[in-house]
Formats: C-alpha cells, structure tokens, sequence
C-alpha cells in the first residue's frame, strides 16, 4: 500500500460535469510530497472539485447524490403515472 515514497489513495470528487454525484477513484502509489501529501498530475486534477483523500484503498458504498438521485427517480415515476 505504501513505500517511503508513495501511498495508495482514495480520491473523492465531484466532476465539473456533474456536480451532484460524489465519485471516487483509488491512485495507487502516488508520490508524496515532502510533508507526505500525495501529489496528483494536472490531467487528475483537470475539471474536478476534490473533497477528500483518504489513505488506502477505500470502497464507497452510498453517497448523497446517489440518494439524491433514488428519490429524483422515484418522484419521476409518481409524476409520469399519476
């Protein structure tokens, strides 16, 4: 998971093209910076909002654009065939 050097992360993000739907994305063996922070490359960085970074490889199981999007769908059924 790490050397001295590097560290497997987490990365969760919002994308500029949806800004309602968490995502997340595991880096493995980023290079760290001299106070161990983990440095990403501009094309990672490109067109997202980072919300956090978390040490390992780290499973997302729900968020609140997922629920978001449940209850969005939900109401739409009730809508259409009501």
């Amino acid at each position: 998971m790490t050397s001295a050097r590097t560290m497997t992360v987490t990365v969760l993000f919002y994308s500029d093209d949806d800004l309602l739907c968490l995502k997340s994305k595991v880096l493995l063996d980023q290079p760290l910076s001299e106070v161990g922070r983990p440095i990403f490359t501009d094309k990672f960085r490109k067109e997202k909002i980072i919300i956090a970074v978390l040490k390992g490889e780290v499973e997302v199981i729900n968020t609140l654009g997922q629920r978001f999007e449940q209850e969005h769908q939900v109401l739409k059924k009730a809508v259409n065939h009501g």
